[in-house]
């Protein structure tokens, strides 16, 4: 389930370069600041907001697997 949340966030992602680009300024203020920007112009959440959940969900899911990985070691160790 964490795998697939972070698939699924790293796609929303990857949807929202093309508008990103178009929303860069070709000035080196602080608006181009990508991980500030909203990822599209109707949705108020930002860019670094869903990296953070993206990379989130990717930690948490090799965490659970390793722990049923774990698990399934000692399980298989003490039968018979």
């Amino acid at each position: 389930m964490l795998f697939g949340a972070s698939i699924l966030v790293s796609t929303w992602l990857m949807a929202t370069l093309p508008s990103l680009h178009l929303r860069l300024r070709k000035s080196e203020s602080t608006e181009n600041d990508i991980y500030e920007q909203k990822i599209f112009w109707l949705v108020n959440v930002r860019v670094g907001l869903l990296a953070v959940l993206q990379h989130l969900f990717f930690t948490l899911a090799i965490v659970a697997f390793a722990f049923f990985l774990y698990r399934t070691i000692l399980a298989a160790g003490s039968r018979p």
